[in-house]
This record gives structure tokens, C-alpha cells and sequence, in this order.
């Protein structure tokens, strides 16, 4: 419901169109908050897997298929170490 409200399914529609590209063909990226994790106890510091393989899910229903899920470093990584987009990810539940 949310992603229909908020106008998310409107807005990539209107980019296919703009582009002249398929739905199937039209580059998604995600980009949930991740980087800042700085305890598995305390979820509210980064978006949950589950969110994300829920809105990857809605997007393969409505025909979406090149989709990616990015994240960059953050200045955690300046002062701890294990801090690799990839170590996070996996410790989030990626």
C-alpha cells in the first residue's frame, strides 16, 4: 500500500516511458541504510533485509528486472575495522 501511495510505481512507469525502455529493461536501484549498523540489537540504525526483499519482491511482480541494492562506505570505517560494505551487509542479514 505504501509503495502505491507514495507514488513509487507511477514514477518508474513514467521513467520507462521516458526512456523508451521496457519495465524489464529500466535499471532500479535501491539504496537501503546500511552503513551506519552499530549493533545488531539495536535495528533501528539501518533498514531491514526483510523491507528491502519485500520491495525487490513487489518490483519483480510488476515486470521490473534489472535491479540493484548499493551501499557505500561510511565514516565508520575510518576508526573500526570490519566495517567493508560486504562484512556489514552480511551481518545485517544481506
Amino acid at each position: 500500500h505504501v509503495l502505491e501511495a507514495g507514488g513509487l510505481y507511477e514514477v518508474l512507469e513514467r521513467r520507462a516511458r521516458e526512456t523508451g525502455k521496457p519495465k524489464a529493461e529500466l535499471k532500479v536501484v535501491i539504496k537501503p541504510n546500511l552503513m551506519f549498523m552499530y549493533s545488531e540489537q539495536d535495528r533501528s540504525t539501518f533498514t531491514d533485509p526483510e523491507l528491502v526483499e519485500h520491495l525487490v519482491e513487489r518490483l519483480l511482480e510488476r515486470g521490473y528486472r534489472d535491479l540493484t541494492v548499493v551501499e557505500a562506505q561510511s565514516a565508520y570505517g575510518n576508526y573500526f575495522t570490519g566495517r567493508e560494505v560486504p562484512r556489514v551487509a552480511e551481518i545485517a542479514g544481506y
